[in-house]
């Protein structure tokens, strides 16, 4: 085999592919990217969820956990959920123009789901930028916004 076409079919392989991709993900997004860039994608893809209703059900737990971390100032146990809501919320984000909502449900559920990125994306800042983690400063907005998912999920399931 040519050193070209060694080349060519090394970097087509999926593992070269997905090193690219992970290499640009880790420059783009990556934990401790920058204070002003707060990297709540998680690092890992087991928070990709397929159900609109078992994902948001999955975001409650880790809104639980992390309201009552920083509640008792627990930075550590509140850390890698907030990565993992990150991704979450982007899967969810995808979901709702698949889960046969109506335009105001899905309207209602886009908002919350952006409501819940920016205040989990501000704690997030906090942590990474060394500064206190003001979590009554985001409290509303993420309280609002799972409650607006969990109602889109309840009038979804009472429509079918």
């Amino acid at each position: 085999m040519s050193q070209r076409n060694c080349y060519a079919k090394f970097v087509s392989s999926p593992l070269c592919y997905g090193l690219i991709v992970g290499l640009v993900m880790l420059g783009v997004t990556g934990c401790g990217s920058s204070p002003e860039s707060p990297a709540l994608i998680a690092d890992h893809h087991d928070q990709e969820v397929e159900n609109f209703a078992e994902g948001v059900s999955t975001l409650r737990g880790h809104y639980e956990t992390i309201r009552d971390a920083l509640g008792e100032d627990d930075i550590d146990t509140a850390h890698d959920p907030i990565h993992q809501v990150g991704h979450l919320l982007e899967s969810l984000k995808q979901l709702v123009d698949h889960v046969g909502l109506d335009a105001d449900d899905k309207a209602t559920a886009q908002a919350a789901i952006d409501k819940m990125f920016e205040a989990y994306g501000e704690v997030d800042k906090a942590i990474h930028g060394g500064q206190p983690v003001d979590y009554e400063a985001v409290r509303e907005p993420l309280d609002q916004g799972m409650a607006d998912l969990e109602s889109v999920v309840q009038r979804a399931k009472s429509d079918h």
